[in-house]
């Protein structure tokens, strides 16, 4: 017979009220992103994994940040390198089905910019040139190009 392992849980989230659609790890900030069918996205701050010899449960991730502002799911996000020189504020950008991309930043309380081009829903997002152009694929069969640079200089709340 297959033998089965079943593995210690080490931290656990509990905060999203719908299906998990993406996670969206950054190993150089020590960040989780996800989105979910509850029309948030969530950045939590995944702090020091314990040693096994110290560890006596299951704890939860610290949730940084909770972003509203799409009015239907959210399907992917992705991190954007900061705009400015400090690293206390995290920025990134998310597409739903609702048609748009939005990017925000932590400093904020909601998005700081709504991308819309799309016709349906807006199902993947990658970045380049170290993030300053998002490109994305919709139901519309389109791939669309979004210069980021210039969306944070004419946004009228600064990144």
């Amino acid at each position: 017979g297959i033998e089965t392992k079943i593995g210690h849980i080490k931290y656990s989230i509990h905060s999203h009220e719908g299906v998990i659609f993406r996670l969206v790890w950054s190993l150089s900030l020590n960040r989780l992103l996800t989105v979910s069918d509850d029309r948030t996205v969530r950045v939590w701050k995944f702090p020091p994994l314990p040693r096994n010899d110290q560890h006596s449960g299951v704890s939860n991730l610290l949730e940084e940040f909770v972003g509203w502002g799409h009015v239907s799911r959210l399907w992917d996000a992705i991190f954007l390198p900061s705009s400015n020189d400090s690293s206390e504020y995290i920025e990134f950008a998310t597409a739903s089905e609702d048609g748009t991309i939005r990017l925000w930043s932590t400093k904020h309380a909601e998005s700081v910019a709504v991308l819309r081009g799309h016709v349906g829903s807006v199902w993947r997002l990658v970045s380049c040139q170290n993030g300053q152009v998002i490109f994305s694929g919709g139901n519309d069969c389109c791939v669309r190009t979004w210069d980021v640079a210039y969306q944070r200089l004419s946004s009228p709340v600064a990144l």
